[in-house]
């Protein structure tokens, strides 16, 4: 949503197997990069999101507290969605 890309890297049209494999490995290792011209607040939430560990992820209300998030979406999503803000 805030580049068009994955987080876990791009499959081209046509891929093969190990390019699957490869995005899958980086999907289970939670190996990813977040572009440079992703605002900190964003790049900061996003990699207490895409944690490998379930127990170790941001909850959907710690979401919605976030300070970037608020910023940005708290408006609309959230108060719709969660009613925390």
């Amino acid at each position: 949503m805030l580049t068009g890309t994955y987080p876990f890297g791009q499959l081209a049209e046509v891929y093969d197997q190990k390019q699957v494999q490869e995005m899958l490995s980086r999907i289970m290792e939670a190996k990813f990069v977040v572009p440079t011209d992703v605002s900190s607040g964003a790049s900061a939430l996003l990699r207490q999101m895409l944690v490998k560990e379930v127990q170790q992820r941001i909850s959907l209300q710690d979401v919605c507290a976030d300070a970037w998030f608020a910023q940005v979406w708290c408006g609309w999503w959230c108060g719709w969605w969660c009613g925390w803000c």
